[in-house]
């Protein structure tokens, strides 16, 4: 009799349990830990990179040289090949692994080949936003030849068609570098602004800012990177501490006019980008020294918020 009444009693509960979670409307956990608030933002884009593999219904892999002649891969003269392999996710954080692995490939039916391999991945296609607060905690390889990124590039308006945003090619519809940084030189990274009428000297201008992490600090460490995006102007910060600020008065585009858009190119969504390139024209088209076997780049998580007022 007690046992029937013991089974009894936890069926009872059960069915409890169970109509209490239909008519409160209950559901899973949330999985990520809670974040702070931000006054007048609210969260809307994060990955904690809390699965042991990359979750690609919110980032997209760019794999090869990208479109342009292996001499010149992904228009920096790059040496690395990117592949999928080289992204993996454990232990609550993301991990991009630069390798000295020789890759061979075929460019226009010639046979080419790139000595190192890397990863480059990005939310286009999945997630992208005009203005907010953009921010990831990342430690970043000490290293010769090391060019480790995480930046945003604007939204393609036919992507069927081109990469092109909504003024024209790289760089009329902008580029905006949250952080880089140069491998060999571990106390510093850059921030910059990309914008003008055309590829090349003439056209390609910028406004850049580089940061000395300060005391007991480095690249190497796992530090935090952000840029908060508005209407008129962009503000860079690292570990909280503002560094940098560009007005609409100073970008432009060939795209628009001042008179037509003040605020063009920066007033359409762009998606985030995560890469490692090794060598290329950022720090003098250096390459790896031959005790080079590989490096990683550590993401704890990357975050978007949302002026309270756009939603």
């Amino acid at each position: 009799m007690k046992k029937f009444k013991a089974c009894l009693l936890i069926t009872l509960c059960t069915v409890i349990l169970c109509a209490a979670t239909v008519f409160t409307g209950c559901t899973e956990p949330d999985p990520y830990p809670p974040v702070e608030d931000v006054p007048g933002y609210r969260l809307v884009w994060r990955d904690e990179f809390m699965g042991n593999s990359l979750d690609e219904s919110k980032w997209e892999f760019q794999t090869g040289i990208g479109s342009h002649p292996p001499s010149n891969a992904w228009g920096n003269a790059e040496l690395q090949y990117y592949k999928r392999d080289n992204v993996s996710v454990s232990n609550g954080t993301l991990k991009i692994t630069a390798k000295r692995e020789r890759t061979d490939f075929m460019y226009r039916d010639e046979p080419f080949h790139q000595e190192f391999t890397s990863a480059r991945i990005r939310t286009k296609g999945k997630f992208s936003q005009m203005y907010g607060r953009f921010e990831a905690r990342i430690s970043l390889p000490a290293g010769v030849a090391l060019w480790p990124a995480f930046w945003m590039m604007p939204e393609p308006v036919n992507p069927e068609v081109s990469e092109h945003g909504a003024y024209g090619g790289w760089p009329r519809s902008g580029e905006i570098d949250i952080m880089e940084a140069r491998g060999r030189i571990t106390d510093r990274v850059a921030v910059a602004l990309h914008y003008g009428t055309a590829p090349g000297i003439a056209g390609h201008k910028y406004s850049d800012r580089y940061h000395i992490l300060g005391e007991g600090r480095s690249i190497q460490h796992f530090n935090i990177y952000r840029v908060d995006w508005h209407e008129d102007y962009l503000e860079w910060f690292v570990n909280g501490v503002k560094i940098f600020e560009v007005n609409s008065d100073v970008w432009f585009t060939s795209g628009a006019t001042k008179q037509e858009n003040p605020r063009a190119p920066f007033d359409q969504e762009f998606h985030m980008l995560l890469n490692l390139a090794i060598g290329g024209m950022f720090d003098g088209m250096r390459t790896p020294p031959p005790e080079f076997t590989s490096a990683v780049m550590e993401v704890d998580y990357v975050r978007v918020w949302q002026a309270e007022s756009r939603l």
